[in-house]
């Protein structure tokens, strides 16, 4: 399983009274609901561990034809905010998580680090949702909300803290947590969409 990024709590010397720790857990109870309306995502939400939080990125465009040359898009989320295009970079800004899979086609294991899906369906407005991630082939696989929620899948874009190439089908694939939770996801292989292009709601 994977660690839990929740600070320990410091446990009192003292039982609280019944009434008391029925106050408190009824306390933390509606603070997890209005948390998961507010920031779209369910109240009882698994912490991933992240490498990093959002870091600052570059814009999406530039004015005039006089400006800096425009970087290439490489990702697009639909969804109910619209489109939302993403550049290499932009996408290497967001939040981020690190572990190790097994690229079930290759046999070999990386170190994969990339933006879980999670987050990127939180973007699109599409917080438990199926979601469907396609390829530049138009190949697409349906990712199950229940899988995305409660697992750090994730949009790759390093292996072994280098950029994915071609031949470990990168620049951009899905990576399941398959040497964490090997009975879970031991036969997701056609999952792994690689040279994925765009996230939208599964039909």
């Amino acid at each position: 399983m994977f660690p839990d990024s929740t600070p320990a709590l410091q446990r009192s010397p003292r039982r609280l009274r019944p009434a008391l720790w029925l106050s408190v857990v009824g306390a933390a109870a509606v603070t997890g609901l209005i948390a998961g309306l507010v920031f779209g995502r369910p109240a009882e939400t698994v912490p991933f561990p992240y490498m990093h939080g959002a870091l600052s990125a570059p814009a999406t465009s530039a004015p005039g034809r006089a400006g800096p040359v425009l970087a290439e898009v490489v990702f697009r989320l639909i969804g109910s905010r619209g489109q939302q295009t993403f550049t290499l970079a932009q996408l290497q800004a967001l939040p981020a998580v690190q572990y190790r899979a097994t690229q079930p086609q290759l046999k070999r294991s990386f170190v994969y680090t990339g933006v879980p899906l999670r987050d990127l369906a939180r973007l699109a407005g599409l917080s438990g949702q199926n979601l469907r991630v396609l390829a530049d082939d138009q190949f697409g696989a349906t990712i199950q909300a229940a899988d995305y929620d409660r697992f750090p899948l994730m949009l790759a874009y390093l292996a072994d803290g280098r950029p994915i190439t071609a031949a470990q089908k990168g620049p951009l694939e899905v990576v399941f947590p398959n040497e964490q939770e090997r009975t879970r996801f031991q036969n997701f292989g056609s999952q792994w969409v690689w040279f994925a292009t765009a996230l939208e709601a599964a039909p």
